[in-house]
């Protein structure tokens, strides 16, 4: 079993309560994931013991997700971890913070996972995943 922590920071040009009711619906993932691709099949909204159900598509295989919603403290934090992860995860909790800095918005990815792949693999991965994410958050603030 193998451990990490993925933390990435994305500053765009917006108000935090712009910014936080973007991230309120769960179908926003859709729009800011390019890969892998994600649907989501349930979920309102990011409240307080909501459980986000999603299908991830990887090209060659469909895989299921769900994560609870396990703290929000309005307009700067709400975290998730998985209660039904693909391999090779065995534990996800994911933070998603934001800063206030006047008319830009700092957003911070902290994810902490065990999975049964290298740490540093899963890491690259992930990495990249915000970095396409980040490139999409930034245009929905032009």
């Amino acid at each position: 079993m193998f451990e990490g922590e993925c933390i990435y920071q994305t500053i765009v040009k917006a108000d935090v309560e712009r910014v936080w009711e973007l991230f309120q619906n769960p179908k926003y993932l859709e729009v800011l994931t390019a890969f892998p691709k994600i649907n989501v099949l349930s979920g309102e909204h990011t409240a307080q013991n909501e459980v986000i159900h999603l299908s991830i598509d990887i090209g060659i295989q469909k895989m299921d997700w769900a994560a609870e919603i396990v703290e929000v403290k309005h307009p700067y934090l709400f975290v998730d971890k998985g209660i039904q992860m693909p391999f090779p995860f065995t534990y996800w909790k994911h933070e998603h913070s934001f800063q206030n800095w006047g008319e830009f918005t700092g957003i911070t990815d902290r994810v902490n996972f065990s999975c049964k792949l290298p740490a540093f693999l899963m890491k690259s991965i992930l990495k990249k995943m915000f970095q396409a994410r980040a490139h999409a958050i930034k245009t929905q603030f032009k």
